[in-house]
């Protein structure tokens, strides 16, 4: 009887050791993961919030009216002209800012300037802008337009353009919208003590008016060809919009 219990006694534990052995190992004890930092939507002036500096620009994008101020061109949408390519692949947006400005300015002779330049080389600059507004015009057997360029970067001749109620075409070195520096040429339809307002034919559209400080402006500006090129149609402007004293 005592032998038949020693040996159930040593079965009983020789079958809990082997199922010991082949339990499955604890698993390590785990601690929470630290969250990845959340990326947001980037918006103008700024990238996201993963270790990347933000911009201390004030730029808003939006329509013809901001901070109590409404700007002095504001060329009809359909009169919007969209940047495209020239024949070599290069862009024309040195052209459709003035496509944009004579359309303002009813100058007939250049109204559909940016669609005469597809068929030619692409690119812009002073020189190329003098020999191409004859051509332009006498392809519609009109005379050639007056106008004026300067590349001095002089802000008061910028803001007599504007404040005779005409769109200055101007290079643009910078927008937060490219997310880096650019070689283009925007429509500047607005300038005040405050406040600079650009039309881009990148974006074309009555809700995509970039609102920019004048100083942040003109550093722009001047980043460009020669230290801020500029050329303005010397067209009148068409009359101001009558208003209530």
């Amino acid at each position: 009887m005592s032998r038949t219990i020693a040996v159930t006694a040593l079965l009983t534990a020789l079958l809990w050791y082997a199922g010991r052995a082949h339990a499955p190992a604890p698993a390590a004890p785990s601690h929470p993961k630290t969250p990845a930092p959340r990326r947001t939507p980037n918006r103008i002036g700024e990238t996201n919030d993963v270790g990347v500096s933000r911009s201390s620009s004030a730029d808003h994008i939006g329509g013809p009216s901001h901070a109590g101020r409404e700007i002095q061109c504001d060329l009809w949408p359909e009169d919007h002209v969209k940047n495209q390519a020239g024949r070599d692949g290069k862009g024309l947006c040195v052209f459709a800012s003035l496509d944009m400005a004579a359309r303002w300015q009813n100058v007939s002779a250049l109204i559909g300037f940016r669609d005469f330049m597809s068929q030619q080389s692409g690119g812009g600059h002073p020189q190329k802008v003098a020999v191409m507004i004859p051509k332009a015009a006498a392809a519609k057997s009109k005379p050639a337009p007056g106008y004026w360029q300067f590349t001095d970067g002089d802000a008061a001749k910028l803001q007599r353009i504007l404040d005779t109620g005409r769109i200055a075409c101007v290079t643009y070195g910078y927008s937060p919208r490219y997310g880096g520096p650019i070689a283009h040429m925007v429509c500047l339809v607005h300038l005040d003590d405050n406040w600079s307002v650009v039309l881009d034919c990148n974006f074309p559209g009555a809700d995509r008016y970039e609102w920019v400080p004048r100083d942040e402006f003109l550093r722009r500006w001047r980043l460009g060809e020669g230290g801020g090129w500029a050329v303005c149609l010397s067209a009148p402007p068409p009359p101001p919009i009558p208003v209530n004293r």
